[in-house]
């Protein structure tokens, strides 16, 4: 959570009246119907306490509130919408529950795709709340993304992000994305440093992230990214492997590349075929171990002389 003085206030209607004992627990047995999908046992509830409730604002207002709830609960999004708006509109609710129902009607036009009054709701409802919550700035951020204002997507991300010890996983993948789009290397660095110590079987956070090492010309920086992931044993599916035996290589570091794919052999963690050894024998090569070449060809003479008969 990150606290900040708001700059408005909810400005509630004058002279609310509180509700009767029976119109709450009418209320409460028609939520109890939303919750089971009664909804047509909750439709006759609501029906009778909205012509009940005509001259009683405050009650009127939970009503519409309440039907929102319902048909969110139906999916059909537009009708929730439509009376969540027409409850905020009466100005009867207690702030908080306003606040969290402009938070929800928010979360319904992002939905429905109406980016640009999800950002209009958001800015009125951070303008109100004491405290905003990392999920705000991500809805925000989504919003204004979606509308190819990734600029103003980063900085919000990144407010959600700095809130946090450990950042939701899709949070800092989002926040990773909008730092590519918007040609922050250096952060998205930062980040993916963040996401391999939090989520490090992840292993193509560790692969990305030697790339990104590699792409700022930080070599060292990106082979040691790499061999972490392989003595972490982060890097364990067979096209992971050769990915990073074929990295290796590339970057003259064939001493690597042979030790990678010998371990992987012994482990059985990738195909023991005429290719592989092939492979390895070269890297061995490369590497001035020749007699390691040697024998790593021979397996290869032998595999593929099997792999003739049976074909």
């Amino acid at each position: 959570m990150i606290d900040h003085q708001p700059s408005k206030k909810y400005n509630r209607r004058p002279g609310v009246e509180p509700i009767g004992q029976s119109t709450f627990q009418r209320l409460k047995q028609a939520y109890r119907y939303i919750h089971t999908r009664g909804f047509d046992k909750a439709l006759v509830i609501l029906s009778e306490m909205e012509k009940n409730s005509e001259n009683k604002l405050h009650e009127h207002a939970l009503v519409l509130q309440t039907y929102g709830h319902l048909y969110a609960q139906k999916d059909d999004y537009k009708k929730s919408l439509e009376f969540f708006e027409l409850c905020l509109n009466m100005r009867t609710l207690h702030e908080s529950v306003a606040l969290s129902t402009m938070y929800t009607t928010a979360q319904l036009n992002h939905s429905l795709k109406y980016f640009a009054r999800t950002i209009e709701i958001l800015t009125n409802w951070m303008a109100m709340s004491s405290s905003i919550h990392g999920d705000a700035y991500v809805l925000m951020a989504s919003a204004y993304s979606e509308l190819g204002h990734f600029e103003e997507a980063l900085a919000f991300m990144e407010k959600a992000v700095s809130g946090e010890d450990s950042p939701k996983e899709s949070w800092l993948q989002f926040l990773l994305a909008l730092q590519y789009e918007t040609k922050q290397y250096d952060d998205a660095i930062a980040t993916l440093n963040k996401m391999v110590e939090l989520f490090p079987a992840q292993s193509n956070y560790w692969r990305e992230l030697a790339s990104l090492y590699m792409r700022k010309d930080q070599v060292e920086r990106s082979l040691l990214t790499l061999k972490l992931a392989e003595e972490g044993r982060f890097v364990e599916m067979e096209s992971e492997i050769f990915s990073l035996v074929s990295m290796y290589i590339d970057q003259n570091r064939a001493d690597l590349a042979a030790k990678l794919l010998d371990r992987a052999l012994k482990d059985c963690l990738v195909v023991e075929d005429a290719n592989t050894y092939e492979i390895l024998a070269g890297a061995w090569r490369a590497a001035g171990k020749y007699s390691l070449s040697e024998r790593a060809m021979e397996k290869a003479s032998k595999l593929l002389a099997k792999e003739n008969i049976v074909s």
